[in-house]
């Protein structure tokens, strides 16, 4: 067997580095590849793993009726039938005409006993006329810095019983009487005014809550 060449032992040497090279490029190549693809299925596993969560938790979500809250885009609201929707109630009208009547009788000065007297019997025949049974309730106010002597007065209270008895009540009030210098137009008979119309649309309107109006000192 001959000895190599010194030209044959630098062309074997070459191509061994070229073999070499090539070897480890094919290794990263493959290395890189199994990063690569590994990479893409960690993204996947992830993925599954977040539908799979997400799926038990509504499925969960459904089981436990106590849990479960309104979501427009999961569970659109029941329709309700014809049945089960409240009753439309229309508007009453109020009657301008029956309101500037009622300012027109109360503007006067209602500052004294007599001229209230006068107020009373025109609002308590207003709620008889519209179907209201009131009340007088007489009182005695205590003596204050604002009134030394102390005063004695009479509201007027009226109510009308609604169909629901564990519903809350309304309560309407307006104070008819004046102090001693005001023509009472707006002390207090707008208000006024505005009660005895409410009486009068409300009186035989059926409602759920109990309606009361009063009419102060």
């Amino acid at each position: 067997m001959t000895k190599p060449s010194e030209t044959g032992k630098t062309l074997y040497r070459k191509l061994s580095k070229i073999g070499e090279r090539q070897t480890i490029q094919q290794k990263v190549q493959q290395q890189g590849s199994a990063t690569r693809f590994s990479n893409k299925a960690m993204k996947k596993l992830w993925l599954w793993v977040t539908i799979l969560v997400a799926t038990a938790g509504l499925v969960i979500w459904q089981w436990q009726p106590s849990l479960q809250f309104p979501l427009a885009f999961w569970q659109p609201a029941p329709s309700l039938s014809q049945n089960q929707r409240a009753p439309m109630i229309a508007a009453p009208a109020v009657d301008r005409k029956r309101l500037l009547a009622d300012l027109q009788a109360l503007t006067f000065r209602r500052y004294d006993e007599s001229a209230r007297q006068q107020a009373r019997d025109y609002i308590l025949q207003e709620l008889q006329a519209a179907g209201w049974t009131a009340q007088l309730q007489p009182f005695t106010a205590k003596a204050n810095r604002t009134n030394p002597s102390g005063a004695n007065g009479i509201n007027i209270y009226a109510e009308r019983a609604g169909t629901d008895p564990t519903a809350a009540a309304i309560l309407l009030g307006a104070h008819y009487d004046t102090v001693e210098l005001s023509p009472g137009a707006d002390d207090n008979a707008t208000a006024v005014a505005t009660l005895l119309e409410a009486a009068r649309l409300l009186g035989k309107l059926p409602t759920a809550r109990t309606l009361q109006l009063v009419f102060l000192i």
